[in-house]
């Protein structure tokens, strides 16, 4: 099966995190990040969606392709990458960050963590999200779950040996 792993990143880290799956998934699987484009998915089997969420909202690339990118006949799965700590909320915001309908027909879903990268970040978005997690610490933070990373790609991988 082919697979493409397709992301939006600002900083970086949903970019790590969209590598390490598709290397995980195998020499088939390719990661494509939406900053170069919108890329041609008719060679792939499984689409792969991943973005960032920030105060709550995933960035504006993934939600304008994943609302405009027609899916039919591909299996999809999702991730988000963000820093909420309440499981209820993580939800909240991973339902929140892609259409409804490929949220019910995805064959796996993750919410995979993240990094705060401050050594990345402009004076404005560190103050701001300083601000809003309320963290006080001047070096980035790295908050990916890699085990949430392996569920995810075990999940994909036993939906397509089912």
């Amino acid at each position: 099966m082919t697979t493409v792993v397709v992301y939006a990143s600002r900083y970086g880290s949903t970019g790590a995190i969209a590598h390490h799956i598709a290397k995980q998934l195998g020499p088939d699987a390719d990661a494509f990040d939406l900053a170069d484009g919108d890329p041609d998915l008719s060679d792939y089997d499984l689409v792969v969606l991943g973005t960032p969420v920030y105060t709550g909202q995933p960035l504006p690339l993934m939600t304008r392709f994943a609302g405009s990118t027609a899916l039919d006949g591909k299996q999809v799965a999702l991730f988000v990458s963000g820093m909420e700590t309440d499981p209820a909320k993580r939800d909240v915001e991973t339902k929140a960050a892609f259409p409804s309908e490929l949220v019910d027909r995805a064959v796996a879903v993750g919410y995979l963590g993240g990094r705060l990268l401050f050594s990345r970040m402009g004076i404005t978005d560190r103050f701001a999200i300083k601000r809003i997690a309320n963290v006080k610490t001047k070096t980035d933070i790295d908050a990916i779950d890699r085990d949430a990373i392996d569920r995810l790609v075990s999940q994909i991988r036993d939906r397509n040996e089912a």
